[in-house]
């Protein structure tokens, strides 16, 4: 399947901070991909201190269909998520991150398996020949041992939620958005938590090995998974009552703000 083939208008959103040294390739690189069908691209700088702004700006320029927009303040990948998704209309929505750990060229698979599966959410997959990573087998356990965390804490049966390319329904993040809590790093997690909660299907692709090494996740990073899901997992009304979106309208949950 190529961008030819794609009935609908997609919008690929891409959370950027201190992304200077990639984000003018991660541009070039997505409107390639894309080249040929309706789309948009929206770079979200998340206050960054180089110049990621000023080079996306420079990759989009004579581009109508890229935008790029910002912020002064670094408030989280999950805030820029929130942020760029207001300014796109597309039917299908990608979240990418800046840095080209997953490359754009998957999305014409993960539509592929969108439309021969009816699934609502399709991830992206590390293994994919031009992904770009190797784990070593520290984080490999590390990962294993965050699936199985995630899987008993929240019966989520993907093993990476992480993974930098994930393609939505429209319908989806229109749900989920509003009732997000997370504005860091476990957004992710939140994200396909919440949309698993509201009865939404989502699909992993899996593929072939491609070779890049990848640093292992430190101990920080690996208390602060854990303490993040269980502090969530007992207080989120996403993650802890599992309502669906009509039921959760009256549940006290804000819509998007600013803390």
């Amino acid at each position: 399947m190529n961008a030819q083939e794609l009935p609908v208008r997609i919008s690929v959103i891409i959370p950027a901070f201190n992304e200077q040294g990639i984000i003018g390739q991660t541009v070039q690189e997505t409107v390639r991909a894309l080249t040929g069908c309706d789309y948009e691209i929206v770079v979200v700088d998340d206050g960054s201190h180089d110049g990621t702004r000023a080079e996306a700006r420079q990759a989009a320029e004579g581009n109508a269909r890229v935008q790029v927009v910002g912020y002064d303040k670094n408030e989280g990948k999950g805030w820029a998520l929130r942020y760029g998704f207001e300014q796109t209309d597309g039917d299908l929505v990608a979240l990418l991150d800046a840095d080209l750990d997953l490359h754009p060229a998957q999305l014409w698979t993960l539509w592929k398996v969108m439309q021969e599966t009816g699934a609502d959410v399709v991830i992206g997959s590390k293994q994919h020949p031009q992904s770009r990573v190797n784990y070593p087998w520290q984080r490999r356990m590390i990962s294993t041992a965050y699936f199985l965390l995630i899987r008993w804490l929240f019966g989520l049966p993907l093993r990476d939620t992480q993974t930098g390319l994930k393609l939505f329904r429209r319908q989806v993040l229109q749900d989920v958005f509003p009732r997000m809590q997370v504005k860091g790093f476990a957004f992710d997690l939140e994200l396909l938590v919440a949309a698993d909660r509201f009865g939404y299907r989502t699909r992993r692709l899996s593929s072939c090995h491609f070779d890049t090494p990848t640093a292992p996740m430190s101990a920080g990073g690996r208390s602060a998974v854990y303490s993040w899901t269980q502090r969530t997992y007992s207080t989120s009304p996403v993650f802890g009552n599992g309502l669906s979106p009509a039921q959760e309208t009256n549940s006290g949950c804000s819509p998007l703000s600013r803390v």
